[in-house]
């Protein structure tokens, strides 16, 4: 339904005006790329946040890349998050 928008913010099928019924059933989710960076202790009661990155990449090596980037970033996904059109509906 999303296509290649990996924001989840446009259902491209919908916008192309494509029949959903007519594409091959999907048994099992899959995930082209996704993962997790954090390094933290909590104490009791503690919070704390956790960031998941999901996307694309052409190669494991530029994966590799990207998350090296971030992970020396901690400003990354607040920056990212503020990037995005507001979806809250306020």
């Amino acid at each position: 339904m999303f296509g290649s928008d990996t924001t989840f913010q446009r259902a491209l099928a919908f916008e192309q005006s494509l029949t959903l019924l007519a594409a091959p059933e999907r048994k099992e989710s899959s995930t082209a790329c996704a993962f997790g960076v954090s390094k933290f202790t909590l104490r009791r009661n503690e919070p704390q946040e956790i960031e998941s990155y999901y996307g694309q990449a052409d190669s494991w090596e530029q994966a590799r890349k990207f998350r090296d980037k971030i992970e020396k970033d901690p400003s990354y996904a607040g920056r990212k998050r503020a990037e995005m059109p507001d979806s809250s509906g306020s």
